[in-house]
């Protein structure tokens, strides 16, 4: 008698993966997330950005935004990239995010890569870093 053949379960299915339908794939803690519509949008950044250090959050539909940003405000994250559709919904979810996350990057609206982002983010704080390290000094008077 044969085995009968295991099935192959995709751990990122609805209902294999996260809790209420919202996927969320952590590999880093302290690393940007990245909020994405569905499945194949993640493997499209997650290819386009290999050597960047990122988290996702799978909406797998636009009814669960509320359920992640319940996740995201638990994690604490420190900045978050948007990337849904650029339609009149994806837009408004969008909004909806950013409306709970001031430091919300939407990269329907830029033209830099997330790694240009994170680049000139680093240089920012290393610069405001470099200048607070040596205060300018008032001249006094005598």
């Amino acid at each position: 008698m044969q085995k009968p053949l295991k099935m192959l379960y995709n751990t990122f299915s609805k209902t294999e993966y996260g809790g209420g339908d919202v996927t969320t794939v952590i590999e880093y803690r302290e690393a940007p997330f990245v909020i994405v519509e569905d499945f194949f949008d993640y493997l499209k950044l997650k290819q386009e950005n290999e050597n960047e250090l990122l988290n996702f959050i799978l909406l797998n539909s636009f009814a669960n935004k509320t359920k992640a940003i319940e996740k995201l405000s638990a994690l604490n994250p420190g900045t978050v990239f948007i990337k849904l559709k650029n339609d009149v919904l994806g837009k408004a979810v969008t909004n909806e995010f950013f409306s709970h996350y001031n430091n919300a990057i939407d990269l329907n609206k830029t033209k830099e890569t997330i790694a240009e982002i994170i680049a000139l983010r680093e240089y920012e704080l290393e610069r405001v870093a470099e200048e607070n390290k040596y205060p300018r000094h008032r001249g006094f008077r005598m």
